[in-house]
């Protein structure tokens, strides 16, 4: 998957593409671990931090909910699952994000910076529903459904 850093544009713009309206998606290969037992504590670790968030897609022709991983966003900053559209992601900063480049998102790195200003962002990454299948096919997609219907109380 090719990423795009971020560009002088971004600046201009102020991230209204990607950090104002939604936080990119984290791709499950970024949950690093040599065992699964591992790479789930450290999902558990991330929502329990306060940066991350469970979030879903669904839309009326779907079964079931599709539930991923993002940054949380400021308007709802206690919240360990959010299902809103919408919002900062908690990384924004008035310089941009301060996550480094290795550690942010993979749905942040596929969206590639506008070239003029009255241009839009290109999101390499597909849309919310092609992000959110990232993490149904994955091993770690259960530990979701387990603290997304409350059933890790720790979390």
């Amino acid at each position: 998957m090719r990423c795009y850093p971020p560009s002088k544009m971004c600046v201009k713009c102020g991230s209204e593409c990607c950090c104002r309206q939604l936080s990119g998606i984290v791709h499950p290969s970024q949950i690093t671990g040599k065992t699964l037992a591992i790479r789930r504590d450290k999902v558990v670790k991330m929502i329990k931090n306060g940066e991350y968030c469970i979030d879903s897609y669904s839309d009326r022709t779907m079964d079931e909910d599709i539930y991923f991983v993002r940054p949380r966003h400021t308007n709802a900053l206690k919240k360990k699952v959010d299902f809103s559209w919408g919002g900062t992601c908690i990384f924004l900063t008035d310089k941009g994000c301060r996550l480094s480049w290795k550690n942010r998102p993979l749905g942040c790195k596929m969206l590639e910076p506008r070239k003029r200003i009255f241009d839009n962002c290109v999101n390499h990454g597909g849309d919310k529903l092609r992000q959110a299948r990232w993490w149904k096919r994955s091993n770690l997609y259960g530990i979701l459904l387990d603290i997304s219907k409350g059933r890790r109380g720790e979390v």
